[in-house]
């Protein structure tokens, strides 16, 4: 006596279907979450370098200030040397901050349209264009007084288009 099992039948395209779509779904909810949190990480990252712009612009202020209107020759030829050493590391942190801030804006989720980055080149030209004015660099020239007013408008134009341009990305 011999007994035939019949096989099993072949799965049909929608069990195969249906048996993928948890998988599926679990790996683009993955993905989704991945995105996102580099998002946010990157997001951190450049208000904290935002946050550290902030301060060296804040620390400088009274070294510019000695270096135009300081009486002593020696003390400010060196506060020229400060003033120059903190506007350049001003000025690497802000090409940081534009490097860091690039990201695509996306029509739909996958057709990327436009770059966005926050951009302060000008910003810090006109910055070190007004605090180096012209005899800046003489360490004979005499203490040149009502400096400081030009370097406090300077200072807060360069901060609030600092803040302006990062709610500006955060958008």
């Amino acid at each position: 006596m011999v007994v035939q099992v019949p096989s099993p039948p072949s799965p049909t395209a929608f069990q195969i279907a249906s048996a993928l779509a948890g998988p599926l779904v679990a790996l683009i909810a993955i993905g989704a979450v991945h995105r996102l949190t580099q998002s946010r990480d990157k997001e951190k990252a450049v208000f904290d370098l935002h946050k550290a712009i902030g301060e060296a612009v804040g620390s400088t202020r009274a070294v510019i200030v000695a270096a135009w209107e300081d009486g002593d020759v020696k003390a400010r030829v060196a506060a020229i040397e400060q003033t120059k050493w903190r506007l350049q590391q001003i000025g690497g942190l802000v090409e940081r901050l534009r490097r860091m801030s690039r990201r695509w804006k996306f029509l739909l989720l996958f057709l990327p349209y436009r770059v966005s980055r926050i951009t302060l080149t000008a910003e810090m030209a006109t910055l070190r264009d007004r605090i180096t004015d012209d005899p800046f660099d003489e360490p004979k020239r005499k203490a040149v007084t009502g400096k400081g007013e030009i370097v406090e408008q300077t200072l807060g134009s360069f901060l609030q288009s600092l803040d302006e341009k990062l709610l500006d990305w955060m958008d």
